[in-house]
């Protein structure tokens, strides 16, 4: 059952308001590119990517040439129960490329399982603190969400402002977490980690650009919230660096790395006594379910809420919504690829290639 054909589209999702990233700045539109792998029975995979040059150094043209390039001949003729990393090893970095080829060919050849409900968190992007207060108060209303990513780096006096606001909003009970995209320097961890400590985060992500040195361990283990290791986690090979320096929790997002090395990474964190975050990364409803399906897999308590709500901000969708309800979100089964919605898909991407075994685009 050899890998015979894929096709790849390019397109735009809309979101419902423009959002600032503390990595990337103000957007309106989602750009991704989509991958659906086929075998020589007819099996599809299907998996997306979104495509930021200051996110993982992709734009969609640039993944589209790289995968045409230099995945596909490569991947060509893969057999089923075959491993696909090994095949990309000789390709140097290329991360999200590999994220994309992976997800799609792991999506072919093993359907998730039917799972329990996943309870999730919503990630709260740059905004003022009433604006911050008021899209959580709707989030919760509209889904049960309790759980809330915020994100940082806005300076120490705004970053506090808005977590005292929903603090005051929110309540003691509702979970919060803090991820500063490596925007401060380590003079300002004291007083970053005791606005942490004050507004009982559950962890701190990416405080500052954290290395596995002696500096960065020592730094963050004088205080008591937990460090997460983000920016710096794109494969397996980094837990163990850190959790040296004594930074034992990490993200594992499968739409960043693939669904391989997110696993190994939840492993290998599991074995140091820390938890993953399964973190967001602008999944449109495709690449949420393909999120839903990594975090069945994974043992309960090892992570953090799972922040699997970035689609419902999306105006346009290529498959069904996962519906939230009480703070969880609904099980998947099956494979991505039978939720891909190809009459939409088709209406509305800018490009569509079809690559067939002789590695030639149409």
């Amino acid at each position: 059952m050899p890998l015979v054909r894929a096709e790849l589209w390019k397109l735009r999702l809309p979101l419902r308001n423009a959002v600032e990233w503390t990595a990337g700045g103000a957007e309106a539109s989602v750009p991704y590119v989509i991958l659906l792998l086929q075998d020589d029975e007819g099996r599809c995979g299907a998996a997306e990517i979104t495509c930021r040059p200051a996110w993982n150094g992709f734009t969609q043209d640039l993944m589209i040439n790289a995968f045409r390039q230099l995945a596909w001949p490569l991947l060509v003729g893969l057999e089923a129960g075959e491993p696909l990393m090994p095949r990309l090893s000789g390709i140097r970095g290329m991360t999200a490329l590999k994220a994309l080829c992976d997800n799609a060919w792991h999506d072919l050849g093993a359907p998730a399982p039917k799972g329990g409900p996943i309870r999730v968190a919503s990630v709260l992007t740059r905004m003022a603190p009433d604006a911050a207060a008021e899209a959580a108060l709707k989030v919760r209303e509209e889904t049960g969400i309790n759980a809330f990513k915020v994100k940082l780096g806005q300076g120490i006096s705004q970053d506090a402002a808005v977590l005292a606001a929903l603090r005051r909003e929110l309540g003691t009970e509702t979970e919060l977490s803090g991820d500063a995209n490596s925007s401060y320097s380590l003079e300002d961890l004291p007083a970053l980690f005791a606005l942490a400590r004050e507004m009982t985060l559950s962890f701190l992500e990416d405080p500052v650009p954290l290395l596995p040195d002696a500096v960065t361990g020592a730094a963050c283990a004088s205080f008591d919230v937990p460090v997460l290791v983000d920016k710096a986690m794109d494969g397996a090979r980094w837990v163990r660096a850190f959790a040296d320096r004594g930074l034992l929790h990490a993200s594992a997002k499968p739409n960043r790395i693939g669904v391989s090395e997110a696993r190994e990474v939840a492993t290998a964190v599991a074995a140091n006594g820390g938890r993953v975050c399964d973190g967001t990364y602008s999944e449109s409803a495709l690449g949420a379910a393909a999120q839903i399906a990594f975090a069945q897999s994974l043992p309960e308590g090892l992570a953090h809420p799972h922040e699997i709500d970035f689609h419902r901000g999306l105006s346009a969708q290529v498959a069904p919504l996962p519906a939230i309800r009480d703070g969880t979100v609904e099980p998947v089964s099956g494979r991505i690829a039978e939720r891909l919605d190809r009459e939409t898909l088709d209406s509305i991407a800018a490009q569509h290639l079809e690559f067939a075994a002789d590695a030639k685009a149409t």
